[in-house]
């Protein structure tokens, strides 16, 4: 009895192992979303932190160090 539940656990179980386990491609191009610093010579003057693929985590690390921007070399 221990031996069929032991192979039917793992005949349940073989297909979630043998399935690929890798994370999917960043998206092509460059990221659309910016954090945008002010600088001493007022807003734009400093270099921008353009590595955001979605708008929310744009805003969530932009909500101690700038303003989330469109990145206009992004598409």
């Amino acid at each position: 009895m221990r031996l069929l539940a032991a192979l039917i656990m793992i005949a349940i179980g073989a297909p979630a192992l043998a399935a690929p386990r890798h994370r999917p491609a960043p998206p092509a191009g460059p990221p659309p979303f910016c954090i945008e610093r002010g600088g001493p010579d007022g807003p734009g003057s400093t270099l921008q932190d353009c590595r955001y693929y979605d708008y929310q985590s744009c805003l969530a690390a932009a909500a101690s160090r700038g303003n989330c921007v469109r990145n206009i070399d992004a598409k």
